[in-house]
C-alpha cells in the first residue's frame, strides 16, 4: 500500500477512535448523568465537571507526549484510559470514587482524540490536511448526534 494510502487508514482510524470515545462519553453525558444522580442522592453533575476538567488539563501533557513518543501508543493507551475510567465510574458506590473514575476516562478521551488526531493528520497529511482534518472533526460532529441516541437506546 502507497504511504499516502495508508495515511488516509489512520484518518480514518482516528476518525472512528473520536467518533467511538467522544460519542459515547463527552457527548452522552447528558443521558447519563440523570442516571448517575439518582445512584448518588440527586448530586453527581461534578462527575461530568471532572471528565470534562481532566479532559482539558491533560491535553498539554498528551501534545507534549506526542514530541517524545509514538503517538499509537498514546492513542491505545487513551482507548484503555477512557474505558478503564468509565467501567470504575460504573461500579462506583461513593462519590469520590465516581469523581476519579470520571477524571480518568476524561484523561483517556483527552489521550485517544482531539490532539494526537490533529497532530498526526498536520504531520501525515500536508497535501490534503484540510479534508482529512474535515473527516477527522466531522466524525466528532457526527458523534454528538448520532451515539446519544444510540447510547439512551
Amino acid at each position: 500500500m502507497s504511504r499516502t494510502g495508508r495515511h488516509w487508514l489512520s484518518v480514518a482510524a482516528l476518525s472512528i477512535i473520536a467518533f467511538l470515545a467522544q460519542g459515547v462519553t463527552l457527548f452522552s453525558l447528558g443521558l447519563v448523568m440523570p442516571a448517575m444522580a439518582r445512584d448518588f442522592g440527586g448530586h453527581a453533575g461534578w462527575a461530568g465537571t471532572a471528565l470534562l476538567t481532566a479532559m482539558s488539563l491533560a491535553s498539554l501533557p498528551v501534545g507534549w507526549a506526542l514530541t517524545r513518543m509514538d503517538a499509537r501508543w498514546i492513542v491505545a493507551a487513551g482507548v484503555l484510559l477512557s474505558a478503564a475510567g468509565w467501567a470504575g465510574a460504573a461500579a462506583s458506590h461513593y462519590r469520590l470514587a465516581l469523581l476519579c473514575a470520571m477524571a480518568i476516562a476524561g484523561v483517556g478521551v483527552a489521550a485517544a482524540t482531539i490532539v494526537p488526531g490533529i497532530a498526526i493528520i498536520t504531520r501525515d497529511m500536508a497535501a490534503r490536511r484540510g479534508t482529512a482534518l474535515a473527516i477527522f472533526l466531522g466524525a466528532t460532529i457526527v458523534a454528538g448526534a448520532a451515539l446519544p441516541p444510540a447510547s439512551a437506546w
